[in-house]
C-alpha cells in the first residue's frame, strides 16, 4: 500500500503561483478564490493543480466535478494522510465518488466488498501485531489500517478529515465518570476508555451536516464517479 513515486506534473504551459480558473487560450479567466490551488482546462480535461509546485491534484471531465476538488492539499506541500491517499487513487486510477453516496447504483457491491475486506485484513494484521508485541508489525499494520480507511472513504465519496474533526470535537465533551458510578469492571479491556461518560454537556457529532456540506451524490446517469 506504499506509494513513493512523484506524482505527474503539469506542462509548463500550466503556469506557477496564480490562484485562478484558466479557460485555455483566448478564454475568460476568473477567480475562484482558493490560495495556492489553480483550475486549468488542459486537453479536454479540467485539472486541479498546485500552484506552488504546479503538480496536477486531479482531471475530471466536467467543470463541476473538478471544482468539488478545490479544497483539497497537495500532496506534496502538504503530506497530511488524506493527501497522500488521494494522491494514490488519482495516480494508479482507482475508483472514487466526488459526492458521499452509499447506494447500490453509484457504489457497486463488488467494490464495497472489496474495501471491507482490505479494512478487515488490515485490522486483522494489527491484532496478529499487537499480540505478538511486534512493535514494527504494530506501526505498519497501523498505518495500512488509516489507508484502507481512507481509501474506501475516497470510494464512497466521503471526506474523511471533516468527519474526524466532528467526531473529535463530540470526544471532547465528554468527561471524566464520577466517582463510584459503575464503570466498566476492573481489569477488563475496556476499563480504561470505560472511565470516560456521555455527560449533560455531551455533543453527539452532527455526521450528516458534514456529509451534505460535501454535496449531494448525484442522481442515477450522471456523472459523478471517474
Amino acid at each position: 500500500m506504499h506509494d513513493s513515486q512523484p506524482q505527474r506534473a503539469l506542462p509548463a504551459t500550466a503556469g506557477h503561483g496564480r490562484t485562478g480558473l484558466a479557460l485555455g487560450d483566448g478564454a475568460d479567466r476568473e477567480t475562484v478564490g482558493v490560495p495556492g490551488l489553480e483550475m486549468h482546462r488542459l486537453d479536454g480535461w479540467w485539472v486541479v493543480a498546485c500552484g506552488g509546485c504546479g503538480r496536477a491534484l486531479v482531471r475530471r471531465r466536467t467543470q463541476p466535478a473538478a471544482e468539488r476538488h478545490l479544497r483539497r492539499a497537495c500532496p506534496t506541500c502538504t503530506l497530511t494522510p488524506a493527501a497522500m491517499v488521494a494522491a494514490f487513487t488519482e495516480r494508479f486510477d482507482l475508483p472514487c465518488r466526488d459526492t458521499p453516496s452509499a447506494d447500490a447504483a453509484d457504489v457497486p457491491d463488488r467494490r464495497v466488498r472489496l474495501r471491507v475486506e482490505l479494512v478487515c485484513e488490515e485490522a486483522e494484521e494489527f491484532a496478529d501485531a499487537a499480540s505478538a508485541r511486534d512493535l514494527v508489525g504494530i506501526a505498519d499494520a497501523l498505518a495500512d489500517l488509516v489507508y484502507a480507511a481512507y481509501g474506501s472513504a475516497l470510494a464512497f465519496g466521503i471526506d474523511l478529515d471533516p468527519v474526524i474533526a466532528a467526531v473529535h470535537a463530540s470526544n471532547m465533551t465528554k468527561h471524566l465518570r464520577p466517582a463510584g458510578q459503575p464503570s466498566e469492571p476492573a481489569g477488563s479491556a475496556r476499563a480504561e476508555v470505560g472511565k470516560l461518560c456521555k455527560g449533560p454537556g455531551y455533543r453527539p457529532p452532527d455526521i450528516p451536516a458534514v456529509l451534505a456540506a460535501q454535496g449531494r451524490p448525484a442522481g442515477r446517469g450522471q456523472e459523478a464517479e471517474r
